[in-house]
């Protein structure tokens, strides 16, 4: 008798089929202990790392805030200003490795950690202890728009590898875009128009403003991003000559520059106003200049009900530090995915080993 190479194999699947088939569909659930984890999200600044995470019963929680030091702040500016330039050949770029770099990688010793993955290892280290558990899994945001090829996507990417973290989102989000579903998801659109939203990164190093048109659905659409590295909180102030002097002096035209780039930002929206407003940053609250120009800009009217908005979230108990909104954002995103486990398998509690883990506060 004769037996196909087809059969075989047809014969090996109605076995292993059946078997599947009367066992439990936790079977088909490696490591659900993994997947049953709170979301944990982590925004990387170009002066700092943040970390939340957020909760099965709902609550977003802030977690931490590194600084970054001198290594990592130099790193994530190179990053940072390739990533807007789009120079894909700049000096720090580093061109895809052939598959024999590849192979005598595998052979050669492990080169000592980035800036960028000291800063994520620092971040996981106190997210865990702040848990009680091991982190596999989380969410990161970027103060920019990446490429799919691009090498920032390529160097977070190995140092959570190397870290043993996953992530879902095979691009992370930029910043801004990150904050916005931390304010965005228990605030939705309730018209049936398309709003506005302003978005502002407002930093020690940086300037970035996004202009989004938002659906009735939350779904966001991006019309104006940019960052300007020269408009940073740092660059408002210059060192006084003399020593003695305990305090920094002005710099000329610099609230000028903050205010043209926003009034240039917003002409896209022709006659429409602003609706929402997304404020990220460890500088974007308490300084008066920046909040005068942007009541200035979009009018004082417009600026107090995007702002009363805001509050209203607070009022609600719902609180979203701008420092750590990006993170936050990020943490929620996590916990959307979080379900999502290998072989397409659906997360479910009564999977042996997918205990709830620190569900509660």
């Amino acid at each position: 008798m004769r037996f196909s190479p087809r059969g075989i194999i047809a014969c090996i699947g109605l076995i292993f089929f059946s078997l599947a088939a009367g066992t439990s569909v936790c079977s088909d659930c490696p490591n659900a202990a993994r997947w049953s984890a709170p979301g944990v999200g982590f925004d990387l600044t170009l002066d700092y790392g943040t970390s939340a995470v957020h909760f099965l019963n709902g609550t977003t929680v802030p977690n931490a805030a590194i600084e970054g030091n001198v290594a990592y702040k130099q790193q994530m500016r190179e990053l940072v200003q390739t990533a807007v330039a789009r120079n894909w050949t700049g000096g720090i770029q580093r061109p895809v490795p052939t598959w024999f770099h590849s192979i005598k990688g595998l052979f050669s010793l492990k080169t000592s950690p980035t800036p960028l993955q000291l800063m994520l290892r620092s971040l996981k280290i106190d997210t865990e202890a702040y848990l009680g558990h091991e982190v596999h899994f989380a969410e990161v945001s970027f103060p920019a728009w990446l490429d799919h090829d691009s090498y920032q996507l390529r160097t977070i990417d190995l140092a959570l590898r190397q870290l043993g973290i996953t992530h879902t989102i095979k691009v992370p989000y930029q910043a801004i875009r990150a904050a916005e579903f931390a304010y965005a998801r228990r605030s939705l659109p309730t018209s049936a128009q398309v709003q506005w939203e302003l978005g502002l990164d407002y930093s020690r190093s940086a300037l970035a403003i996004a202009v989004d048109e938002v659906d009735d659905g939350g779904l966001y659409e991006n019309f104006i991003w940019k960052i300007r590295t020269d408009l940073g909180y740092d660059s408002a102030w210059n060192h006084p000559i003399d020593p003695q002097v305990g305090y920094l002096i002005a710099k000329p035209h610099y609230w000028e520059a903050v205010e043209e780039e926003l009034r240039q930002a917003l002409k896209v929206l022709g006659n429409a106003k602003i609706e929402r407003l997304t404020l990220v940053g460890d500088r974007i609250i308490g300084d008066e200049h920046l909040l005068k120009i942007l009541s200035k800009v979009l009018g004082t009217e417009t600026c107090n009900n995007a702002l009363r908005k805001t509050k209203a979230l607070q009022e609600r108990g719902i609180i979203v530090n701008p420092l750590f909104a990006a993170a936050m954002g990020q943490a929620q995103t996590s916990d959307m995915f979080r379900e999502m486990s290998p072989n397409g398998c659906y997360y479910a509690l009564n999977c042996p080993g997918a205990q709830v883990l620190h569900s509660e506060l």
